[in-house]
């Protein structure tokens, strides 16, 4: 059965969960709840996929890569998957629980893997990385030209003079086809979870609200997440900034030029 046909009865079966009474709602921090759930939740993804994508994409440029990092790494699937491929791997992510989440799981055999809290905008806790990446449009949660650009300041001191710099931002024509109306509930774990999107257009803004009902604390969590979606203009303008040169820009997983049309684009540069 297709992937998109399973995501279709999964979604219509998600939509019959219906929202629980609870006695108390707490506001919390993008993650701060969320990062329990986080693998349960990002269950679709195929890191291995991804892994074997950005090796391909620093292998047309034909260097050689041993180190690696990567930026907003969650709970560390990406960098198992990388690990595994034969790499040295060093995770960074701003949430405590992530990184927590990361440093249990179990590293292949042979390899060396390390995890860091550390924010975006902060440079990381490695030097002379031949490859360095931040993907599943973690830079979108930079909602400010100078966060960004301060990112990608960051990451230069810890990139050799030959490295590559990988990103992935999402566009607007995904926020317009995917996320401009979601509403679903799925039940993972007795909690369940219900998430809002929508997209303002005027001020670019896609909004993720996950109102997260734990039932053993008798307590709905709410967090409201926003991206900044970037043009792609806007991005090569600041990475050219930023003393780097842009070499690529992908559409999302494949090797074909990258553009506003596209869902996720993935830009490939190098320090100038």
């Amino acid at each position: 059965m297709e992937r998109s046909l399973l995501n279709r009865i999964k979604m219509n079966f998600m939509r019959t969960i219906s929202k629980p009474t609870v006695s108390r709602t707490v506001e919390v921090e993008p993650y701060e709840i969320l990062a329990r759930y986080y693998d349960l939740v990002m269950e679709h993804v195929d890191y291995s996929t991804w892994a074997k994508y950005v090796i391909n994409l620093h292998r047309l440029n034909r260097m050689q890569i041993s180190n690696v990092t990567d930026l907003a790494c969650g709970t560390g699937n990406l960098a198992m998957e990388l690990a595994d491929l034969g790499l040295n791997v060093v995770g960074v992510d701003g949430d405590p629980r992530m990184i927590e989440a990361a440093k249990k799981k179990p590293v292949p055999k042979g390899f060396q893997v390390q995890f860091h809290v550390g924010d975006l905008r902060q440079v990381p806790p490695v030097m002379e990385q031949d490859l360095i990446l931040c993907l599943y449009d973690s830079m979108n949660y930079l909602l400010n030209p100078e966060d960004v650009m301060e990112f990608f300041r960051a990451v230069r001191p810890a990139l050799r003079d030959e490295g590559l710099f990988i990103f992935d931002c999402s566009t607007e024509t995904n926020s317009l086809s995917h996320f401009s109306s979601l509403n679903q509930t799925e039940r993972i774990r007795g909690t369940v979870i219900h998430r809002q999107a929508w997209y303002d257009p005027h001020e670019r803004i896609q909004n993720n609200q996950f109102e997260i009902f734990v039932m053993e604390e008798d307590t709905m969590y709410l967090e409201h997440h926003q991206q900044r979606i970037w043009s792609l203009d806007q991005i090569v303008e600041m990475v050219e900034q930023c003393d780097f040169k842009l070499l690529s820009q992908y559409d999302g997983y494949t090797f074909k030029q990258g553009s506003e049309q596209s869902d996720r684009v993935h830009f490939v540069v190098r320090p100038v």
